[in-house]
């Protein structure tokens, strides 16, 4: 369990997992569910396809809606008169989710690459 609260894996707060759940027709459980790896991974990875559906156009919108909740990414597009992605990433004013953006794109750059290469 993190500082936030957040479970398992995918690291899902109750009430996030809890949403994606209804919206796959799965009966919710509790939080201690969420330590059931692939119950946790298949929340996680739907609600991250969500996001995505969410934002379109912008993987680290969808990567900071993740960390940070869709409201507050949607409040700071209003707030945040980034000109593009990198800007808009600089200018999250939340220290960790700025952070973690940065982490997930690094890692994925990586991943990419590396799975390119075996092709």
């Amino acid at each position: 369990i993190s500082p936030a609260s957040a479970y398992g894996l995918m690291q899902l707060l109750p009430s996030t997992a809890a949403r994606v759940a209804k919206r796959l027709s799965l009966d919710f459980f509790t939080a201690e569910r969420l330590f059931e790896p692939e119950l946790n991974l298949r929340l996680g990875s739907h609600y991250l396809k969500e996001l995505r559906q969410q934002f379109p156009q912008s993987l680290p919108k969808a990567i900071a809606a993740y960390n940070a909740g869709e409201t507050a990414v949607a409040r700071w597009e209003k707030e945040i008169p980034a000109q593009d992605e990198e800007e808009f990433i600089e200018r999250i004013p939340y220290a960790e989710t700025r952070l973690y953006v940065k982490l997930v794109l690094r890692n994925h750059r990586i991943y990419t690459r590396l799975y390119n290469r075996d092709r």
